[in-house]
Formats: structure tokens, C-alpha cells, sequence
């Protein structure tokens, strides 16, 4: 089993190539829908708003978003204890660091070449519209890491893997993630080195409550997309 965590600049198709990944390695993907089902199962039905509306660490003294997004890690938790899962945003290669059998990937590209891809998008928005659209996507998803995680979102080194979409062509990219997560899924415990002692998903403590709800809401996603 193996777990890859895919974080993209807005503009990069990186939830497409997400998405393609965990069809090659055919895996769940999770996105936001995803884990915004799981915790409307506890109340929280206003998780994208709050997702939203984060705006810097002020935020975060607000005891509801405290709880928001201490379940949003143990969810996450949760999903990777289960497996052959890709994860998409939601500052999951923050939660995820230091697993052996984790795959935090970033995808990025210049910021003319996002701002390209939006007008081609959405042919509605000129290009000044596009550019102010990217860096408000931007600026929100840093905040996000920034204010609940305190590092930054486009600090490379917390990656394995840093993609460039305008050079790298979406089914490449998926391929090239695919095949590296498959090389995760098939190391022993111990067997390789430099990865004794090291931490896996399985060792994640268990959550049974949040783990059952997590089961079934994985397989309703895999029945619906059979």
C-alpha cells in the first residue's frame, strides 16, 4: 500500500493529473467533496466555506476552525491508514511528512503559462481577469498551509517530487507518479535501506469511529465510479 499527496498551484491541471495518477495505480482519489462528505458526517457542513474564508494565522484562534481542521488531519490520517489513496490538497503533505510509504508530489509552472491556461479555460476571463484569478487561488491556498501548518506551501523541500506542467505533459506526469508510488507499494517494512525505523501508514494510531466512516464513504466513492 502507498499514499501519494499531490499540492498544486491553481492553473497547473494538477487535480487532472491527481485524478489520472490514481487511475493508473487504481486508487481512490480524494479531493475535497471527499472529505467534506466525511465531515458533514460530524456536523461540520461548512468545511469549504471555512477552507475558503481562511485568511492567516488570526484565523486559526476561532475555536471552530480549531476543530475543523484538527478532524480535517485526522481524517486525513484516516484515509492514508486505509491506503492506495492519492489526496489531493488540503495541506495533507504537511500531515503526511516523514512516512516511508507517503508520496508528496507539487505540481507547478510559471505564472504566464497558468494565467494561459485559465483564458483557455474559461474564455470569458481576458487575461488580466485570468492573472487576478491565479494569484487570488494562490494566495488563498498559502494562507491555508501557512496559518494551520506554519511552513510555507512552495517550500520545495517538503516534497519528493516537484513537477513542472507546462514542460511536463499531464499523462507523463501521472505515468512518472504512478510509477514511483508503485516502487513505495512494494518496499518490506525493513527490507530497504535507509528505511528502518522509518514511519508507515500502518503504524498510524487507530481511530475506529472515524475510520468506519472513512470505510464507507471510500466505497460509495468506488461504487459511483465504477
Amino acid at each position: 500500500m502507498a499514499v501519494v499527496t499531490v499540492s498544486r498551484e491553481y492553473g497547473t491541471s494538477g487535480g487532472a493529473i491527481a485524478q489520472r495518477a490514481a487511475e493508473l495505480l487504481g486508487y481512490r482519489f480524494v479531493d475535497r467533496e471527499t472529505i467534506g462528505r466525511i465531515l458533514a458526517g460530524y456536523g461540520m457542513v461548512d468545511f469549504r466555506e471555512e477552507y475558503e474564508e481562511v485568511g492567516g494565522f488570526l484565523s486559526m484562534l476561532d475555536s471552530r476552525r480549531k476543530m475543523i481542521f484538527s478532524m480535517l488531519d485526522r481524517v486525513t490520517r484516516s484515509i492514508a491508514r486505509h491506503g492506495n489513496a492519492v489526496i489531493l490538497g488540503r495541506g495533507s503533505f504537511v500531515t503526511l511528512s516523514g512516512y516511508v510509504d507517503v508520496l508528496n508530489v507539487r505540481i507547478q509552472a510559471p505564472l504566464q503559462s497558468r494565467i494561459s491556461k485559465v483564458v483557455g479555460m474559461n474564455g470569458a476571463l481576458d487575461a488580466e481577469a485570468a492573472a487576478a484569478e491565479v494569484k487570488r487561488n494562490d494566495r488563498r491556498r498559502a494562507a491555508f498551509v501557512t496559518s494551520v501548518y506554519n511552513v510555507r506551501w512552495d517550500q520545495t523541500e517538503l516534497f519528493d517530487l516537484v513537477l513542472n506542467s507546462s514542460k511536463v505533459p499531464l499523462e507523463s506526469a501521472a505515468k512518472w507518479i504512478a510509477a514511483i508510488a508503485d516502487g513505495l507499494a512494494l518496499r518490506t517494512p525493513s527490507g530497504d535501506i535507509g528505511t528502518e525505523g522509518l514511519r508507515r501508514c500502518a503504524d498510524l494510531p487507530a481511530d475506529p469511529v472515524l475510520d468506519e466512516a472513512v470505510a464507507a464513504e471510500l466505497l460509495r466513492k468506488a461504487a459511483h465510479s465504477d
